[in-house]
């Protein structure tokens, strides 16, 4: 088996993805030119193209860096970095120069390097001024010169659309937030019939709207409140303040899971908001600020689960976010800390179950592949 060929496949055991039309034949064998593969670590994507050198690698290594860097400019991620790995049996001058070509640019989103493979000598040759330590790859190259248990079957490629994920989670990112948006503008729709009917800021008004009142819920048992309070607010700088908060977290979560996870995290964070006020705060409350909290919940557990930052928000920003607003929660008088508490729980756990449910079966499907 060529080395090619074993290197992809330790590539793919590490979880690895294949890119799709990244490589020139539907089996991979010692007459193959290219393939890629990519890995999500962080907010950084790690994309290791394999170019054999007894082809036009030249011109493959070129093709390669200036599809991905086109084609991840508008990603989420902190940083790309293109490794380009030319494998050949006979390590010719010509090779050597081209990878002497120093194309590290250390402060760019998108890091290029290119190195060589001596695979008669079992040698890594990077060119100087490059790194020569990038994720675990001189490792796993390490590991293809010394695995002989390959099958001996070929692999047929099978095909995933890792990059065009990607790109339809892009399109998501440029047209998101619709539900949010609706979300909003329901929210200041609602405000103007308080305002028209006696004012946001009267209990009265609130109260006949759907705020949350304990002695209703409790005794009249109007569990209705539960849900409507989510949709009121109190006063002009409420609204404003929930409305930004929920566009700014709430547009990024949403391009990131489904409507329906999107709508059930809002709304069940409200409800648990709304039903920790009733027994903790003894006050008439409203505002969507419990079911926001549930959303920064969702984005926290997101982020853990996946390893991965939410439209560049990382998941040690949002924890931070979190704090600060959790602070201000016992600084600031008249604020509901019980339902900022009860939506930010609801949110994080309903969020962690549904995302390691989804990464089970995902494991289940690739073994039954």
């Amino acid at each position: 088996m060529s080395f090619v060929k074993n290197f992809y496949e330790i590539l793919i055991d590490k979880e690895f993805k294949l890119v799709e039309n990244s490589f020139d034949k539907d089996k991979l064998d010692d007459e193959s030119r290219c393939v890629a593969v990519c890995k999500e670590v962080g907010a950084v994507l790690y994309i290791v193209g394999i170019i054999n050198g007894k082809f036009e690698y030249k011109e493959n290594v070129i093709r390669f860096e200036n599809y991905f860097e086109k084609i991840t400019s508008n990603l989420e991620f902190n940083n790309v970095v293109l490794i380009n790995v030319i494998a050949a049996e006979n390590i010719t001058n010509d090779i050597l120069e081209f990878v002497s070509i120093n194309r590290y640019t250390p402060y760019s989103k998108f890091i290029n390097v290119c190195w060589a493979v001596d695979i008669l000598n079992e040698n890594i040759i990077v060119g100087k001024g490059q790194p020569d330590k990038i994720l675990n790859i001189k490792e796993i190259i390490a590991d293809t010169f010394s695995k002989d248990n390959f099958e001996k079957n070929e692999s047929v490629f099978v095909k995933n659309y890792a990059f065009k994920a990607y790109e339809e989670r892009i399109d998501k990112l440029k047209s998101g937030g619709k539900i949010s948006f609706f979300i909003i503008l329901l929210n200041f729709f609602i405000f103007c019939l308080m305002e028209l009917n006696g004012g946001s800021e009267n209990t009265d008004v609130l109260i006949m709207f759907g705020a949350v009142e304990p002695n209703l819920v409790i005794y009249s048992k109007q569990y209705y409140r539960l849900f409507t309070a989510m949709f009121l607010h109190i006063g002009y700088m409420h609204i404003i303040a929930n409305s930004w908060a929920l566009w700014l977290f709430g547009s990024r979560f949403e391009a990131y899971v489904s409507k329906g996870t999107f709508i059930f995290v809002y709304l069940i964070s409200g409800i648990c908001a709304s039903l920790l006020s009733v027994f903790f705060s003894g006050s008439v409350s409203a505002g969507a600020s419990g079911a926001i909290m549930g959303i920064l919940g969702g984005m926290v557990s997101y982020s853990f689960v996946n390893g991965k930052s939410i439209g560049g928000f990382s998941l040690y920003f949002i924890i931070l976010f979190v704090i600060v607003s959790f602070s201000f929660d016992f600084i600031i008088p008249g604020i509901d800390n019980a339902a900022h508490l009860g939506g930010f729980i609801a949110g994080a756990v309903f969020t962690f179950i549904k995302e390691k449910l989804i990464l089970l079966k995902q494991k289940n499907n690739r073994q039954k592949v």
